[in-house]
């Protein structure tokens, strides 16, 4: 338990490979899962600029690769869940397949005018997100979403509350609402943050989306899931 004189403890992770549209690493799983394992207050992810928040997991892991990383972070969202950190997303871009999940599984989402959101890749199989988005916005649209693997723009996102605060800088404003979020106690954070995903979120839906996943293998694309 920690001391009640500790000093709070913030860490920004950014996806930083542009040229790639922000692949997810097994790197940044790992940084995720250390910061949820010491459990710091806030966690802020962000994205270097561009047409693309991310997405997805990174196709140089090839398939095996890619299915022992998504299992990881199929368990790093249920303990984001439940954890007492602050999950804030800042994204002003695409966020696609495992990006998508990434925002999904996010507490808080701060994103800009050229934010955007895709979780079905009908030409690969892909479907991700069922276990959130049917909590996030409702059944029919999250089948709208899923059997139609359109693209969600900025301004539907608001509207249907799949993202809480569009903003001109989404990274400073995540960064302003994570100092603030930090300073509350940690026992209070956990109890607030277990009772909303008590009445939102399945851990068995995340573990059978997680069980039938099969990484795609799109002929020449790169960085996405």
């Amino acid at each position: 338990m920690r001391s009640i004189d500790r000093v709070p403890e913030m860490r920004h992770l950014i996806l930083h490979e542009p040229e790639r549209r922000n692949p997810i690493t097994p790197q940044f799983v790992t940084e995720l899962g250390d910061a949820l394992a010491d459990e710091v207050d806030a966690i802020v992810i962000s994205a270097a600029p561009g047409s693309v928040f991310s997405a997805g997991g990174d196709l140089r892991l090839g398939t095996g690769g890619l299915s022992a990383m998504s299992a990881e972070l199929y368990k790093t969202y249920e303990t984001i869940s439940t954890s007492a950190s602050i999950v804030i997303i800042a994204a002003n871009g695409l966020a696609l397949g495992a990006g998508a999940q990434l925002v999904l599984a996010s507490d808080i989402r701060f994103v800009g005018s050229k934010f955007a959101f895709r979780c079905t890749d009908l030409t690969t199989g892909l479907a991700a997100g069922m276990w959130a988005l049917p909590a996030d916005i409702g059944r029919g649209r999250a089948l709208d979403l899923l059997l139609s693997g359109r693209t969600l723009g900025v301004a539907e996102a608001r509207e249907w509350g799949l993202v809480d605060r569009v903003v001109e800088d989404p990274v400073n404003e995540a960064l302003v609402f994570a100092t603030t979020a930090m300073n509350t106690a940690p026992s209070l954070r956990r109890r607030i943050k277990q009772g909303v995903a008590a009445s939102s979120l399945s851990s068995s839906v995340i573990r059978d989306e997680s069980a039938a996943f099969q990484p795609p293998s799109p002929p020449t694309a790169t960085g996405h899931d």
